[in-house]
Order: C-alpha cells, then structure tokens, then sequence
C-alpha cells in the first residue's frame, strides 16, 4: 500500500513539471468561401475565360483560312489582328498566312518579304528556293497594290495557265490576261540566265492562250490566237504555202485537243 501511494505521488509530482502548452500568437483562420480560386470559372483569367478565348481563337483562325481562300485579304487580316489580341501564341503560328493575306491586300511586297524570311527562318529553306517559292505565291495572290510589273507578269501567266488546263474561265478573261501578258513581256527582263519563267513567258504563249479559249467554249478564238501565236520560225524550210497551212492545222489539233476539227 505504501508502496502505491508513493507511485502515484511521484506521478503527480512528474504532471506538474511539464511546461505548459505555447498559447499561439496567430489570429484564427478565417475561411471566405465565396472568393473565387484562381482558374475556378468565372473569376478573371479563370477557365470559362480561357475557354471563351480558345473557341473565339479557333473560330478566328477558321474564318481567315476561309477568307483567304476566297481571295479576301482585308477581311483575313482583320481576323488575324483579332486572333493576335485573343491568342497571341497561335497567332504566331499564321505568319506565312499573314504574309499571303497581304498579298491579296495589295501589300505585294510586305507579303513576300514575310513569307521569304519565314521559309529561311522556320523550314531551313534554301535562299533561292525560298525567293522561288516566294515568287510562285505572289503570282497566285498579289493583287494590284504595289505589285511590281514583274509580279503581275508572272500572275498573269499563272492565271493563263489555270484558265487553260484545270479553270474554266470567260472568253473575255482569257482576252484580257493574254493583253496583259503581252504587254509586260517586252518590259519584265530576266534576272539571270536561270530566270525561265520570263526568258519562256513569251514562247509559250501559242499554246496556253488558244487553251484557255478552247476550254471558255470558243474554238474560233481559239484558232484565231493560235495562227497569230504560232512560231513561224519552226516552219522556215517549208517553202509550199499549202504545206505550212497543213503543218499549223495539225499542231492545233494535237495541242488544242478540246477543238479538233473544229476551227
């Protein structure tokens, strides 16, 4: 028994030597259960906005897209200056399309300087093939603006070339585009030996215009431009006119297949 006592007041004594509990300095937490939580929808920069901002940006990026193809450069830069303000990152990834817009827009120059540094700076690109590449975009997209004569040179050929063999156009498109690349091929002169485009856009020209009038439907036309176009020179040893006249008929009828036999 005595024994018990002296335990139990060795106990209380061991109680009474332990320091107190540290009452803390801090104030209480206070917990403000409707303040939004960063990314929770509905607060500034939250996710309903960052959703909002990615389908504003996609349906920006689809409309330009559109708008190019429909030949719309303001319209195109338009969307693209808005992508830029909602989604700069993937605004970034349309500077080629950028550069083509400005083409359209009549910004020639502006747009193939862009387009060029984008295929050296973002693909690695050759310098001459980039201005190559370059030069063949220009000749689909530039429109008036400060395109140089050289430009639309080769714009009209490509589109002389399109209306011939893959576009149906008008009888008095197909007028017109050859007018305009006869009357800049005495003008445009070759940048170098290797410039075929213009050394050939004159030669050529015999048997891509008669096929762009052959596929707008006017055969007559068709025949009329390919007598006037014909290289001559090619028959130079053929003394009989009758022979010469039999020599062009046949060619027309190989090369202008949508009208043979029928001048």
């Amino acid at each position: 028994m005595t024994r018990l006592v002296v335990a139990v007041l060795a106990a209380l004594a061991g109680c009474a030597t332990q320091p107190a509990a540290r009452t803390s300095t801090c104030p209480p937490c206070e917990c403000n259960c409707t303040a939004a939580a960063p990314g929770a929808a509905g607060s500034p920069g939250g996710s309903a906005q960052v959703a909002a901002d990615h389908d504003a940006a996609l349906v920006l990026s689809k409309s330009a897209m559109k708008k190019m193809n429909f030949k719309d450069g303001p319209g195109c830069l338009a969307d693209l200056d808005e992508l830029k303000r909602v989604s700069p990152k993937l605004e970034d990834s349309f500077v080629y399309t950028r550069g083509l817009c400005e083409m359209l827009a009549g910004r020639c120059q502006q747009g193939k300087q862009r387009v060029t540094d984008y295929l050296q700076g973002e693909t690695n690109m050759h310098p001459d093939r980039a201005r190559a590449s370059t030069e063949a975009m220009a000749a689909m997209y530039c429109q008036g603006g400060d395109a140089s004569e050289r430009d639309r040179l080769l714009g009209a050929l490509q589109e002389l070339t399109t209306a011939a063999y893959s576009e149906t156009r008008t009888v008095e498109q197909c007028k017109t585009t050859l007018a305009t690349v006869q009357s800049l091929v005495p003008r445009v002169k070759p940048r170098d030996d290797e410039d075929t485009q213009v050394i050939n856009a004159g030669k050529s020209l015999w048997t891509i215009a008669p096929n762009c009038f052959a596929r707008a439907g006017d055969c007559a036309a068709a025949w009329s431009v390919f007598k006037q176009l014909y290289p001559m020179e090619n028959l130079k040893e053929v003394k009989d006119p009758k022979v010469r006249d039999e020599a062009v008929t046949t060619s027309f009828d190989a090369i202008v297949t949508k009208c043979k036999g029928k001048r």
